[in-house]
């Protein structure tokens, strides 16, 4: 299966998971009565912004951004007010790798959740927490080639995400998309600028862009306009390394960390492209310094905005 559709099948997931409200942020903004929906998804890993216009339409279209297709999709009805847009952010760097090894884990036909990969590593014993993988199928004289998968290393990754939540450190911009009739009127920024207040005022240190898949040029542009308002923002590239990295740490051995690499492939910077050729690639990254702005400073930016 393509990482496309696991893609899919695991947004698909998410949306039929329940999200619990627990904050509710008022904003003026332009004459607008705007309010920002702050949940919590199940699985932890991500916290969830909706922004509505309480005295636009009472029922109006939702949407989301598919790394899978590499554009907004729509993504049911809001009612009791006009949707304009959305923003996810993970917790932090471990629970945005989380997100991609329970893909991966998807991939290679493993437990995707903490509780099961436990279940099985338990099941097996100590000394099988090996996790071998066919990748051919066996020929005459010739075996099948044998992908490896250490089976704790993938715990731990879960493990460290559920942990991450208690730790306020570094969030990350894991999905953003604004309706499509309110484009390039200036929400984009708006969300941006009042999630960071809010973390800012939780305890975080610094927000980042996203790598996987919501480094769109839409979400650069949005950085770039922070940047030239005074926002505390440094610019640099980076490539993106999670499966060198599991190779590395001995999370898979070289054979799996081969056939994934081609085998798998999903939008980053806007184009479909194998982890391989990620792996090759510079992408645009932004990072804003929460410590260095104020939260009253960002507040009234909000205001004027």
């Amino acid at each position: 299966m393509s990482l496309n559709k696991m893609k899919q099948n695991w947004a698909a997931q998410r949306q039929r998971q329940e999200r619990q409200l627990f904050e509710v942020i008022e904003i003026p903004y332009d004459g607008l009565k705007l309010r920002m929906e702050v949940t919590s998804d199940s699985d932890d890993h991500d916290m969830h912004f909706d922004l509505v216009n309480e005295n636009g339409e009472a029922s109006s279209q939702k949407y989301r951004y598919s790394g899978a297709e590499g554009k907004i999709l729509q993504n049911g009805k809001y009612l009791g007010a006009e949707w304009i847009g959305m923003m996810s952010v993970s917790y932090g760097i471990c629970c945005r790798a989380a997100t991609v090894v329970k893909i991966l884990c998807n991939h290679w036909g493993l437990p995707d959740t903490l509780q099961g990969l436990n279940r099985l590593i338990a099941k097996r014993g100590p000394d099988r927490e090996i996790w071998r993988l066919a990748l051919t199928k066996p020929e005459k004289g010739k075996p099948s080639q044998m992908g490896l998968v250490h089976l704790s290393g993938l715990a731990h990754t879960l493990q460290d995400a559920g942990e991450e939540r208690g730790n306020p450190d570094g969030a990350v911009i894991s999905q953003v998309a604004i309706a499509l009739q309110r484009q390039r009127q200036g929400f984009g920024l708006l969300m941006h600028v009042v999630v960071a207040g809010y973390l800012k005022e939780r305890g975080y240190k610094y927000l980042q862009t996203d790598m996987v898949g919501m480094n769109t040029d839409g979400e650069i542009a949005v950085w770039a306009a922070m940047e030239n308002k005074g926002f505390p923002v440094e610019s640099f590239t980076e490539n993106y390394e999670l499966l060198r990295f599991m190779l590395d740490n001995n999370f898979i051995n070289d054979v799996l960390y081969d056939y994934t690499s081609k085998s798998m492939d999903t939008y980053m910077g806007g184009e479909l492209m194998s982890m391989e050729k990620a792996e090759k690639t510079e992408f645009p990254q932004y990072e804003m310094d929460l410590t260095q702005m104020d939260s009253l400073t960002l507040r009234a930016k909000e205001k004027k905005g």
